[in-house]
């Protein structure tokens, strides 16, 4: 008999999260206090890159739609692990031609997740190699995700290359390794509905064990 599992892929946030650089910081007060106001409640202030979440191509590219005006499909697809632990420039292999098909969620492991938090997080991580960000655009994906801050640095190339093609970058996941011997999983990525370049979402994977 098969139970669903879930794999929450979502950093936490708090006032502690470091951001990237250059970007505003996370912050989260308490408003209101039980005993004496009678209710509790919080109040945030934060940009829209920190922690999980997903860029759109209004964040790169001249385009006028908000993440508002995405369907909700958009951000749900079959997910396909690719596991780079180690690998400083992140190359096409052959092995990928069949493995990454059409409106797929590609996840990339690359193990980073775990200084998630530190100072080096933002300048040490791998990058994805342009040749490999062209065939994700041929193959058509929905979406990329990476257990990394972002998929490049600057100027930013792989960014735009797929942003251009209104492939959606999913960024700061965390628990990859959770799923490298799970052979089938869907990915759910739901962004608030807002009208901006970005949001902060909950992700999670979902699949069939035992």
């Amino acid at each position: 008999y098969k139970l669903m599992k879930y794999v929450d892929l979502t950093q936490i946030i708090d006032n502690d999260t470091k951001v990237y650089p250059g970007d505003e910081s996370f912050s989260i007060k308490q408003a209101a206090d039980l005993e004496k106001d009678g209710y509790t409640a919080y109040n945030i202030s934060t940009g829209l890159h920190v922690g999980t979440h997903i860029d759109i191509p209004m964040h790169m590219c001249e385009n006028s739609k908000y993440i508002s005006e995405y369907p909700l499909d958009r951000f749900i697809g079959n997910g396909v692990l690719i596991n780079v632990v180690g690998e400083d420039i992140i190359n096409l292999k052959e092995e990928y031609y069949k493995k990454i098909k059409e409106n797929d969620i590609v996840l990339f492991y690359t193990g980073c997740s775990s200084k998630f938090g530190q100072d080096d997080y933002f300048e040490d991580h791998p990058v994805i190699s342009e040749e490999f960000a062209e065939f994700l655009v041929v193959k058509k994906i929905k979406m990329i995700g990476i257990d990394a801050p972002s998929p490049d640095k600057h100027p930013y190339n792989i960014h735009k290359i797929l942003l251009k093609n209104d492939i959606a970058l999913l960024e700061n996941i965390t628990n990859l390794k959770d799923l490298v011997y799970v052979e089938k999983f869907e990915v759910f990525a739901q962004p608030l509905k807002i009208n901006a370049e970005a949001s902060l979402v909950r992700a999670f994977a979902q699949y069939q064990g035992y």
